[in-house]
């Protein structure tokens, strides 16, 4: 007995393939734009460009959200193309604030309603649909991209929500990896700013005549290239003015170098301190 083979097929309308090929397209455009490496604030223009453009949308926002820092939300761009649409801060807030409570995408053609804004309705009254797309990063909602068209445009299908979806989860690295670059930039500007605040001249205290005779030596020698010899005994304090020398004065964006000249070898002292040239001695194979 024969038994027939079930061929099972995919059959797909036009309507969806030309939904997947226009994702395809915005996508390729996002990686073309990623791949430079170029910073946030270069791209996120582009970035709502290509999600206003994909569902033909009047206005749009990119959100970036940190619950638990001391900027737990922070608008990355908001673009207009229609100025009377009312779209402000508020609204994309409330929006924010539903996204992260259902954790999934937000189509309406009534606003005002579904994040009941009561009173406040009127300063909307021009939105005819919405879209708010959250941007996940490792199951984690890291931001959230609203789309908007104004009157009397029709209102955004569901195809429109899935676009809109689609490409919120290709640009989520790129968002969460720009954000630790800022945030590494951040934090080296903080520690190079408490360095420069540790080796001030605020950071020397002493008010004897022999310190006021330091500090008037300072402010003749900090601004100058001159050469600078510390003189004192151990514990006096020479590495902690050479330090105050080079962070307040022309040098202080070049590296500060100690060595201790002690633990050196005489012989070696003077090419270590000044360098040498090729042949000046056995072993100098090279200019230093």
């Amino acid at each position: 007995m024969n038994t027939p083979i079930e061929k099972s097929q995919t059959n797909l309308s036009i309507d969806d393939i030309n939904t997947q090929f226009a994702i395809l397209k915005a996508s390729n455009r996002i990686a073309h734009l990623l791949s430079q490496a170029i910073p946030l604030e270069q791209a996120i223009e582009p970035l709502i460009s290509e999600f206003m453009d994909l569902v033909q949308a009047e206005c749009g926002s990119i959100q970036l959200l940190r619950p638990g820092s001391q900027e737990t939300q922070r608008t990355l761009i908001r673009k207009c193309t229609h100025g009377e649409c009312g779209f402000d801060a508020t609204l994309e807030n409330l929006v924010t604030g539903w996204i992260l409570k259902h954790r999934s995408a937000l189509i309406t053609d009534d606003i005002t309603a579904m994040i009941k804004l009561g009173a406040a309705a009127k300063r909307y009254a021009e939105i005819s649909s919405f879209i708010a797309a959250p941007i996940f990063y490792q199951e984690h909602i890291i931001g959230v991209v609203s789309l908007i068209r104004v009157r009397p445009t029709p209102s955004f299908s569901d195809k429109n929500a899935q676009l809109a979806s689609a490409l919120a989860l290709e640009i989520a690295e790129f968002i969460e990896q720009a954000h630790m670059r800022e945030q590494l930039f951040s934090d080296y500007q903080k520690l190079r700013q408490e360095v420069t605040d540790r080796y001030s001249l605020h950071g020397i205290l002493g008010n004897s005549p022999a310190m006021n005779e330091v500090f008037s030596l300072l402010d003749r020698v900090i601004p100058t290239e001159g050469r600078v010899l510390l003189q004192g005994e151990s514990g006096t304090g020479k590495e902690r003015i050479a330090r105050v020398i080079h962070y307040e004065g022309p040098r202080k964006n070049r590296p500060f170098i100690a060595v201790d000249c002690g633990a050196m070898p005489s012989n070696l002292l003077e090419s270590e301190l000044f360098g040498h040239v090729k042949g000046s001695f056995t072993g100098a194979d090279r200019d230093r």
